[in-house]
């Protein structure tokens, strides 16, 4: 694990061309049991066992893959590559923690899909055959009408990727990295320069064409 990690490090320095801001703490639970025991305690949190790593500003926790036959459901530890991709997506996390002023994302539930998008990118989730295809996500009408609203169901993460990616593509990979210090829609969009309705349509478009 220390390999990947160092490996994951590197992809997300690489993505953003700049070290992260401060140390990045790591701890690497045995079981499910200690995993939850790494969170603030005033969090009084306990994951769901599809849960096996959490990153923001000052931690990072990843449930041990030797664990995850017995206490993780959805996750395949004989899968180097999705082994290797949760740490570069976790690791993300805590590179965008550590330039967001909530620094765990608290009270920014309005770019949530943001963060998880941004991640999936970053580790190249997009493209596995894990998630969606944005275009077949498109054609079977299931895109949300509102941003806030793209977090959820099944195509959460192709579709919150993928509009990650049109920003990155379109936009400019420093405005993707600007974009990281954001905690609400209003100001992601103003610093987009479009309405919803327009960030929305133009990646529809966008999703189509390519």
């Amino acid at each position: 694990m220390r390999s990947i990690f160092a490996e994951a490090h590197a992809i997300v320095t690489a993505f953003w061309g700049e070290p992260f801001p401060e140390q990045v703490n790591i701890t690497l639970a045995p079981d499910r049991a200690n995993f939850d025991a790494g969170f603030p305690p005033d969090w009084g949190f306990k994951s769901e066992c599809w849960m096996v790593g959490a990153g923001v500003a000052d931690f990072l926790l990843y449930l041990s893959p030797a664990a995850w036959a017995q206490e993780a459901c959805e996750h395949d530890p004989e899968d180097a590559q999705h082994v290797f991709d949760i740490a570069v997506h976790e690791l993300t996390h805590v590179y965008h923690g550590q330039i967001n002023p909530t620094r765990d994302f608290t009270g920014s539930e309005e770019i949530g899909w943001f963060v998880e998008g941004l991640a999936v990118v970053v580790s190249g989730q997009l493209n596995r055959d894990r998630y969606s295809d944005p275009v077949a996500v498109i054609h079977e009408g299931a895109v949300p009408d509102r941003l806030q609203n793209v977090w959820s169901g099944q195509h959460r993460y192709a579709v919150a990727g993928s509009i990650t990616d049109y920003i990155d593509q379109i936009y400019g990979r420093k405005v993707l990295y600007d974009l990281m210090s954001v905690t609400t829609e209003s100001v992601f969009l103003d610093k987009l320069r479009v309405s919803e309705q327009e960030l929305l349509e133009a990646w529809r478009a966008w999703v189509l064409k390519n």
